[in-house]
């Protein structure tokens, strides 16, 4: 908390929000639920979820819609499209636009739900049993909510399902119950780490699934990217072909699945960064060296001109096991003639033996962030090997314009977005994408999913998970986990009804959004129509879990969605469609941290000092404490943080004469696409302020573009105006997660 702290911050948690005695209140009640927090709804007795079990237990059975095919398609329209019944999920175009068409022969938009199996609601409890009024003790009638294979890790959701129901948690029981819901609520299918159950069958309920690429057991990994094998190892085929041959052709028939994931949001773009300084023990390093050997003439001389190393290289053999800098133009182009190979490698590899063992189903992606998905090689050469490009899109105003780049680079590949959600923090959960209350999240729901299927290339979107996280924190990521509101139901097995009652009605029209027999639901805030500065977003901003290393990558970084700027963000200047940026936040006791990937024409562009960085490229920072409902003019406390992108990275505190000392900087180009990135560690000491797990402060951010390192050209800014030097009434907010 701000040295300030609790008078600033409790203006910002609401009139439905009472705090407690932190220091007597254990943080969890023993149904899983904030304690510190009152709000409508809340669960108090075991009685009550018995009440709610009798309750849907009488609802009566939601009848099927008439309009639809067994599997959620559109009924008659392989007739009136003339779309072909395969028997199996493909994609076609017809009618002017792409979309799944059932194994019936119908067009379908899918509308899923990810983790339909439980998951993200558990948390390690071991450890740390302080903090919960309630654990349970080993063998009781609760010990179906522990999770197999991983002592100490418990799920509150299953133990108010075992309430809920008297009797241990049943895998095949509570899927019917998903899919009954879900069904009547207009969902038509699971989406990614879903587990298929007999109760799908049943329903005829459709489902994605993810290829086991990542964390297999003697897969080669890229040392320092985290789920991304090295394709260049030989043992990679081997290990991949004896995985696809026991997972995939005991499914090639089923009729359910849509298709499968390649993998999860790993960071191609870390490459170019990455394997230039591994060692000879990495097949990646070695295939690069014979790349620059073949390139080089076998003549290390010219090598050296060209790259420029710090310590002479006498011989190519030698280079595997030496690192390398890529600190050159030449450098960077050899780079990205190598990532190109890379790519083409890695997707070639597996989609050959996919096809080999399950020739029926199809290549979903490999559910990108938007900044690895803004990179046309890596875009251009998946889509040879895919058959759908997924991209994990987090956005409050869905910036069209950025699909519709990657769409184009595909070539015309259809696009599915595989990740997205809106929170909000009434129960006294995390946030991210945050909106007021409940209700807000059933807007913004409509205005996302009825914007991005009037889209003639979006075919789907998966909403990012159907139970909420655990308030301490997923358990696979130890005691400092995301634990956000995310779900269709809370831990107590609620609907979130004012949500999804909202959601029904776009789930119950989309086929005439997706045909244009009406137009789009456009929520009415001006952070959804992307107008800057005239909302105010909330970014979420994760704990690190280890110290993080200022060095120009995502390394250790935690998993949160970025946020992206775009043209929609402009605040000064000309428009220049391929300047955009996407920007991470993460912070520790010491810390506030920053990373952003910056696409842009002429990267790098800076030769200004001091106070005049924010002329050349780089980003800007806004950050205060004080009064922060209060507009107007920048407060003592409120820092302007200038962190320039130049040839020599550096940072400046606008209007401090004595500059605060610790701020660590980072920028390295990025080689396979226009741009960089740029990291930085900025001390909370410098900011004023101490940092508390659950506050809010003030934060906003701009990115600066020049094309001659003088003078500034344009700006993007996260959520205020190009007045935000002068005027802090448009920053926006961060929580603290």
């Amino acid at each position: 908390m701000t040295r300030h702290g609790l008078t600033a911050l409790l203006p910002l948690l609401g009139l439905s929000v009472v705090m407690a005695d932190p220091t007597s209140t254990p943080l969890v009640d023993r149904f899983g639920q904030n304690n510190r927090v009152k709000y409508p709804g809340k669960i108090h007795s075991e009685e009550e979820l018995r009440a709610d079990a009798a309750k849907e237990a009488a609802e009566p059975t939601h009848p099927a819609n008439g309009s639809l095919d067994q599997y959620g398609g559109l009924s008659g329209s392989q007739q009136s499209l003339n779309l072909r019944k395969t028997g199996y999920f493909h994609v076609e175009n017809a009618a002017g636009r792409w979309m799944f068409v059932t194994p019936e022969g119908n067009a379908f938009f899918q509308l899923g739900v990810c983790t339909l199996t439980p998951l993200d609601d558990y948390t390690l409890v071991k450890g740390r049993e302080q903090e919960f009024e309630f654990v349970p003790k080993p063998g009781d009638e609760f010990a179906s909510a522990w999770r197999p294979g991983s002592p100490g890790a418990l799920s509150y959701y299953l133990v108010n399902w075992v309430r809920k129901f008297g009797k241990p948690f049943d895998q095949e029981e509570w899927s019917a119950q998903v899919v009954r819901r879900l069904r009547s609520w207009g969902f038509n299918s699971g989406g990614a780490w879903t587990k298929p159950t007999e109760a799908m069958k049943q329903a005829s309920f459709p489902y994605a699934l993810m290829l086991p690429t990542e964390h297999l057991p003697g897969l080669p990994p890229v040392k320092g990217i985290d789920r991304l094998f090295d394709p260049f190892d030989a043992t990679s085929a081997r290990v991949l072909e004896e995985a696809f041959a026991k997972h995939l052709p005991g499914r090639a028939d089923d009729p359910l699945i849509i298709g499968y994931f390649l993998g999860n949001e790993q960071l191609f773009e870390n490459l170019p960064k990455v394997i230039p300084g591994l060692d000879g023990k990495s097949a990646s390093k070695q295939r690069l060296v014979e790349l620059l050997r073949a390139r080089y003439g076998d003549d290390t001389s010219r090598f050296a001109a060209a790259w420029q190393p710090r310590t002479p290289i006498a011989s190519f053999d030698v280079m595997p096991d030496l690192p390398l800098e890529v600190s050159t133009q030449a450098a960077a182009d050899d780079m990205k003639e190598f990532y190109a190979l890379f790519v083409d490698t890695y997707y070639r590899l597996v989609s050959t033996l996919f096809k080999k063992y399950d020739q029926n189903h199809l290549l979903l992606g490999s559910r990108w962030q938007p900044g690895t998905a803004n990179n046309e090689t890596l875009v251009r050469t998946a889509a040879k090997y895919v058959d759908v490009i997924s991209v994990n899109y987090y956005a409050y105003a869905v910036e069209t314009a950025f699909l519709q780049r990657i769409h184009r680079w595909s070539p015309e590949r259809p696009m599915l977005l595989s990740e997205w959600h809106y929170t909000c923090t009434d129960q006294g959960l995390a946030g991210g994408k945050e909106v007021s209350n409940q209700k807000e999240r059933g807007l913004a729901y409509r205005n996302y999913v009825e914007t991005v299927a009037a889209l003639p290339f979006v075919i789907g979107s998966q909403w990012f998970s159907y139970v909420d996280q655990a308030l301490t924190g997923r358990w696979f990521e130890g005691f400092r986990g995301e634990g956000g509101n995310i779900g269709l139901v809370d831990v107590t097995d609620r609907p979130y009804l004012p949500f999804v009652n909202e959601a029904r009605i776009t789930n119950s029209e989309i086929y005439e959004i997706m045909f244009a027999k009406r137009p789009p639901y456009q929520f009415d805030d001006p952070r959804f129509a992307g107008r800057a500065g005239a909302g105010r977003k909330v970014m979420a901003v994760a704990r690190a879990t280890k110290v993080l290393q200022i060095e120009g990558a995502s390394s250790d970084w935690p998993g949160i969605p970025p946020e992206t700027l775009t043209a929609k963000n402009i605040s000064f200047g000309t428009v220049d469609e391929t300047f955009s940026a996407t920007c991470r936040f993460s912070w520790d006791e010491t810390y506030l941290y920053l990373l952003a990937d910056v696409n842009d024409r002429t990267p790098g562009q800076n030769d200004r000092k001091a106070g005049s960085l924010w002329m050349g490229d780089g980003v800007e920072l806004f950050v205060g404490h004080e009064e922060p409902e209060e507009a107007g003019e920048l407060r003592f406390s409120d820092r302007q943080i200038l962190l320039g992108a130049g040839a020599e990275p550096s940072a400046y505190f606008a209007r401090m004469g004595v500059q605060p000392e610790g701020t660590r900087i980072a920028a390295t180009r990025n080689v396979t696409a226009k741009g960089y990135t740029i990291e930085a560690a900025i001390p909370w000491k410098a900011l004023d302020i101490v940092p508390v797990k659950g506050s809010e402060i003030l934060l906003d951010i701009a990115v600066d573009d020049s094309e001659d390192g003088l003078t500034r050209r344009r700006q993007l800014m996260w959520n205020g105006s190009s007045r935000n030097s002068s005027d802090r009434g448009g920053w926006g907010r961060a929580k603290l997660n």
